[in-house]
């Protein structure tokens, strides 16, 4: 599990959540090849995985430490005359994490 824990730390999650993200992006991948529910019973688990990650993400966002790509982000969109919400640029930090580990340990 190092590069999960490396990858959500530069990131600016906490690593000791990397079972959370591996759950949601086994979900969501579970849509594109999944065969143990029907595909409407595994779109609904990746929207619901999708959701919980939305909201575990805006609540680290403040938190996250300085030169993680999630404070970046965040202070980015902060600068903008049009502040972006976190749910916006989630689907790039869920991808960075997921896409990332997999392609580590797969």
């Amino acid at each position: 599990p190092l590069a999960i824990g490396t990858i959500m730390r530069l990131v600016g999650l906490p690593s000791c959540d990397a079972h959370r993200l591996k759950s949601w992006g086994d979900a969501v991948e579970d849509v594109f090849g999944g065969t143990s529910r029907s595909l409407a019973r595994r779109c609904e688990k990746a929207l619901a995985a999708v959701s919980q990650f939305e909201d575990y993400l805006q609540a680290h966002v403040k938190d996250a430490p300085p030169g993680s790509v999630i404070a970046g982000l965040h202070a980015a969109c902060g600068r903008s005359s049009t502040s972006i919400p976190p749910r916006l640029f989630a689907p790039n930090v869920f991808f960075m994490v997921t896409a990332g580990h997999e392609t580590t340990t797969g």
